[in-house]
């Protein structure tokens, strides 16, 4: 079984580690971390590329610590990590695709929640795409998407 976990600087996406961490897996289990880091708004191209950098590897940092933690609960399992930068749904939606992930799970912390479902802008633009594979961590529990 391969698992994708998109996560990024938000308290939503500890609380998708700690869910993730929390379940039994089956051994052979394969988990890839990602954390997508969109184009820093700057104001020239030097600027962009210091904030690009320092992005990345705040990301390459994040990951690495939800990879030792999942490690330590999730020993069955094989987990990795990967950080890209470009549009976090559609980074999402594409390496899900490209790696032939089983399962997505994906946090919404409520920037552009929508009160008829409460998830956010990029979890919303992944269920749609991915369909039933996708599952949405808030409060530490998965909500079923409509």
């Amino acid at each position: 079984m391969k698992i994708l976990l998109a996560i990024d600087d938000s308290p939503c996406s500890k609380r998708v580690i700690e869910a993730v961490g929390r379940r039994h897996w089956p051994a052979g289990t394969e988990m890839r971390i990602l954390s997508v880091i969109e184009d820093p708004e700057c104001a020239g191209e030097e600027e962009c590329a210091a904030a690009a950098e320092k992005h990345g590897r705040s990301a390459a940092n994040r990951c690495k610590r939800a990879c030792q933690d999942l490690k330590e609960k999730c020993k069955e399992a094989d987990i990795g990590y990967l950080v890209i930068g470009g549009g976090a749904a559609a980074q999402i939606i594409y390496s899900a695709q490209e790696w032939r992930a089983d399962k997505v799970i994906i946090g919404a912390h409520g920037r552009t929640v929508c009160p008829h479902n409460f998830t956010g802008s990029v979890s919303r633009a992944v269920k749609e795409s991915l369909g039933s594979m996708v599952e949405v961590i808030a409060d530490a529990e998965p909500l079923a998407l409509v």
